[in-house]
């Protein structure tokens, strides 16, 4: 008998969480924190069976539920809450190998967790100005199209174990002008050996969605990034202001926090250059930044790399990607440097990437 066959069900789901949070998922808000009441585990289990019983289709088989849940108002934070509803049982089918770590101009993949970098005040102020000159997003319509080829850990449980896989998915997002939100996913390809190989603009079209699913009016403010102030000061604590983020002190904590909720706010909105240019502005000023310099992102663009291991997440190494002709965001990338006994990954190993392949307003 495992250790797992003497847990109830309740217990279960909180190995479950704690495994999540060792893995990295740090920067994920409860449900509870936003006003937002789940079904308890007891419920969660009698409907799956319910459903087993209905549905001659094998609950490995079936589709991991996914729920995007965006903060509402304009002081809300901007980071997307994903909950992952995981199977017993791990889906051989959605199984990925961890991508090869990028190599950069002064940090080649095999250094990626020692390479110290260089200094990176100066490149992030260039990129300041380069953003503030570059053209208006693209489209019509009030409505904000993201999309994102992401590739995120997810916890597997069987019987007798606990795995980390990552999952590639095409993720777009519309968040029209009156709150309400679209999510439409799309399971990714696999990815070339030199770990590149994403799609080009609009050649998911056509790709089976797995998901599609849509949140009422009022689930967030459409004008939250449109409304940040401009001044380096004011931004950040613009961006940090509801995100639970521990943002009094002027540490790589704070920068940790303002990295990720940066990647919440691309994810989410179509960033203006003006509002990039002041972003940059902003992120000069942190502790803790190292260039890595020129790279060539999951996409085949060229980019500028910019990291941070922050004190209290000592064993990743975060990594924005940033376009050096236009200033705006290309991706980001979470890379384990240090062993985590909670976790399968050996690293150097990439424990999830979001690369940024459309951003623009549309009429849907």
């Amino acid at each position: 008998m495992s250790n797992h066959d003497n847990l109830k069900p309740t217990d279960e789901i909180e190995a479950l969480r704690d495994a999540a949070r060792e893995a990295g998922f740090t920067d994920l808000i409860s449900p509870e924190s936003v006003g937002i009441q789940l079904e308890g585990a007891d419920a969660i289990l009698a409907k799956a069976k319910a459903s087993e019983a209905a549905d001659p289709v094998p609950i490995h088989r079936r589709r991991r539920t996914r729920l995007a849940l965006l903060a509402v108002g304009a002081v809300a934070a901007t980071t997307v809450l994903v909950l992952g509803i995981v199977p017993l049982w791990p889906d051989s089918t959605a199984e990925a190998s961890t991508p090869p770590v990028l190599g950069f101009e002064f940090a080649a993949a095999a250094d990626i967790a020692t390479a110290p970098g260089m200094s990176a005040s100066d490149e992030l102020t260039r990129l300041s100005r380069v953003a503030a000159t570059s053209p208006p997003p693209t489209g019509t319509g009030t409505a904000q199209k993201v999309v994102t080829d992401t590739w995120s850990a997810s916890i597997e449980a069987t019987r007798d174990s606990v795995s980390t896989v990552l999952i590639p998915r095409i993720v777009e997002t519309y968040l029209r002008a009156d709150g309400s939100f679209r999510t439409v996913e799309r399971t990714g390809k696999p990815l070339s050996p030199d770990g590149r190989g994403l799609p080009k603009q609009g050649k998911w079209d056509d790709d089976p969605k797995s998901a599609d699913e849509t949140l009422p009016a009022g689930t967030s403010d459409p004008n939250f990034a449109a409304k940040l102030p401009l001044d380096t000061d004011g931004l950040a604590i613009g961006i940090l202001k509801g995100s639970g983020c521990r943002a009094e002190n002027v540490d790589t904590v704070r920068t940790n926090c303002l990295f990720r909720q940066v990647n919440a706010l691309y994810s989410q909105y179509v960033v203006t250059p003006k509002l990039t240019s002041a972003i940059w502005a902003m992120m000069a000023e942190q502790p803790g930044i190292r260039l890595l310099g020129a790279v060539d992102d999951r996409a085949g663009r060229s980019g500028i790399g910019f990291s941070l291991i922050p004190e209290d997440e000592p064993q990743t190494r975060f990594v924005l990607i940033v376009s050096p002709t236009t200033g705006q965001l290309l991706g980001s990338e979470n890379i384990l440097i240090k062993p985590d006994p909670n976790s399968d990954v050996k690293p150097p190993a990439i424990t999830s990437f979001t690369a940024f392949l459309d951003s623009s307003y549309t009429t849907e």
